[in-house]
């Protein structure tokens, strides 16, 4: 999980946009999926197996951690797995 403050953010966005962001762990095509403002958290989970997702964003790192399993459990039966959080302050 990568997050950005203040006008870095929109620097981000811009370069991604014009395709000049460069891609981690060789994926190709990364897009925002959803943004944190400062004073919150955000958390994001996936299931083991298959494509399943799911991420928050709330006022706490447990809240949001939370969230994040309950989300991507909804859309899998198999287990989901924490993969990252983080408080923009």
């Amino acid at each position: 999980m990568h997050s950005y403050e203040g006008d870095m953010a929109a620097s981000v966005d811009d370069t991604r946009e014009r395709g000049r962001l460069p891609s981690y762990g060789g994926n190709q095509g990364c897009k925002i999926v959803f943004r944190v403002p400062p004073g919150r958290c955000a958390a994001f989970a996936t299931a083991e197996k298959g494509s399943a997702w799911g991420g928050i964003v709330t006022a706490s790192r447990d809240d949001a951690e939370l969230g994040a399993l309950e989300s991507c459990q909804k859309r899998t039966a198999g287990k989901c797995v924490l993969r990252g959080s983080d408080c923009i302050p």
